[in-house]
């Protein structure tokens, strides 16, 4: 049976059948996917979760996970993680992984020479002995209100030598990530 009539003209039933074949069409079209939709990055600003590893560059050392917990939840691109990871996860789309080696400069920055400090063994110092193989922290209370708690590095007989800088200062590290998911 034709769509056309005598004339040529396409009949109205030919013109319904015609617009429903387009319909089914189009609608295939987009249940198959073969549509382009741009997928969803992270841009500065954005709440996301990742899990991460992270490990000493130096020899692999894994120091650091949330793989059996939760994941860490943060503003990308605010600073409150280190830089290097801030950077990484822009541009990851939900499900990546992604390794990649933060330098020093941008993880917890060089080891300073000025932030290792000497000081008179005095007050609850005053009869400091260090123990072989163990580690003596001391607490310093900064004016702000917070705390750092530091390790001893080197003693004598009038003298404590302490090292206030990031336990990873000075280290490359490397962080596997996976971003689990974008929250807004």
């Amino acid at each position: 049976m034709s769509v056309k009539s005598r004339n040529g003209k396409i009949r109205p039933s030919g013109r319904f059948f015609l617009g429903m074949t387009i319909i089914f069409l189009l609608t295939a079209l987009l249940l198959a996917g073969c549509t382009s939709q741009k997928p969803v990055v992270v841009v500065p600003n954005d709440t996301i979760k990742v899990h991460y590893t992270a490990s000493l560059a130096s020899n692999g050392q894994q120091f650091e996970s949330s793989l059996n917990g939760t994941p860490i939840e943060f503003v990308a691109g605010s600073g409150m993680v280190i830089k290097g990871f801030d950077n990484a996860v822009l541009g990851m789309s939900v499900g990546q992984n992604k390794t990649i080696t933060v330098p020093a400069d941008q993880a917890y920055g060089p080891k300073r020479q000025d932030l290792i400090i000497t000081t008179e063994k005095t007050g609850s110092l005053a009869d400091y002995e260090p123990k072989p193989g163990t580690i003596t922290y001391i607490t310093v209370p900064f004016p702000d209100g917070t705390v750092g708690r530091f390790p001893i590095i080197a003693s004598n007989e009038t003298t404590v030598t302490v090292d206030m800088n990031h336990p990873l200062a000075g280290q490359d590290l490397v962080f596997n990530i996976q971003l689990v998911d974008i929250v807004n």
